[in-house]
């Protein structure tokens, strides 16, 4: 079995923008559509999204069945969690193989901010921004809503709100003050060490590459001599959305308006498919044609 963990990317969100558009927002009756209706249509755009997704289309390239465990909008600090579940939990074993899309560390949820005892956030819209280009742009920096906020909204009766408020001015105090990309690069160098050495403990094949910001940057912490990098695709050169932007083929990507939330454009269909077979030539160079 082949399974997938990453962002929006892994999912295959974008695969078809309109498409996809025309069931959900823009579809005509929307506003009026029960909530049964409107989860129906999700889970067909879910479903859709899948089926033409990296992972679906590299499945077919191994011939292996797949399960794709995307999540939109997660950090790497969910992927991690999710990963070493599943591994513990005996779902993955030394007869799979797993493919890790990276999303950008800008989303992991400060270390040193409260949880209020509860499961760290798997949302990136908790962390500081969606990535390195609306980091850039200052945009939506103090968009703190998601998971921990409705737990914490919950919890103590409606009485977080004023919190999550001090935690949004607290963020743009945080950028202008004290935060290092240091920190993320020692972070996520060590996530990605923890992660090859956890799979090479299990005996578990996997490959790594990054959804469209690069997780390694070795300015002022490198060590990269402790990462397998004939495992992971691109490293250190190249993301999905770069490779696939290179290319000066606006086809490969979703055709949708440019001012959105995520500022990067997803991999449309033909994206996906390129993408795949660009990836099973690394699997082929580092395990073969056999999965098993």
């Amino acid at each position: 079995m082949i399974y997938s963990f990453g962002d929006s990317f892994t999912v295959g969100l974008g695969a078809d923008y309109k498409y996809e558009q025309s069931l959900l927002g823009d579809h005509p009756d929307w506003s009026n559509m029960s909530e049964t209706k409107k989860n129906s249509n999700r889970k067909i755009v879910y479903d859709y999204r899948v089926k033409n997704s990296f992972t679906h289309f590299f499945s077919e390239l191994i011939n292996q069945d797949y399960d794709n465990k995307g999540f939109i909008g997660c950090n790497n600090n969910y992927i991690v969690d999710y990963i070493c579940n599943e591994i513990v939990g005996g779902v993955i074993t030394d007869k799979d193989l797993v493919l890790i899309n990276f999303t950008s560390s800008l989303r992991n949820y400060p270390s040193f901010l409260p949880h209020f005892f509860t499961s760290r956030p798997e949302q990136g819209v908790e962390g500081i921004t969606f990535g390195q280009t609306e980091y850039d742009d200052n945009h939506d920096l103090e968009d703190v809503g998601g998971h921990l906020k409705n737990e914490l909204l919950t919890k103590f009766n409606g009485r977080g709100e004023p919190f999550y408020k001090y935690i949004g001015k607290y963020k743009q105090t945080y950028l202008r003050q004290s935060f290092s990309f240091d920190s993320l690069d020692y972070y996520n160098q060590n996530l990605i060490i923890f992660l090859q050495n956890l799979l090479s403990h299990y005996d578990i094949k996997y490959l790594m590459f990054d959804a469209f910001d690069p997780m390694v940057n070795t300015t002022n912490i490198n060590y990269t001599k402790f990462i397998d990098q004939s495992t992971y695709w691109g490293f250190n050169k190249n993301t999905i959305w770069s490779f696939l932007k290179e290319k000066n083929d606006d086809l490969l990507l979703e055709d949708r308006p440019e001012q959105t939330i995520q500022s990067k454009k997803h991999p449309s269909k033909a994206g996906h498919k390129l993408f795949a077979t660009e990836l099973y030539k690394l699997y082929k160079k580092k395990y073969g044609k056999i999965l098993i």
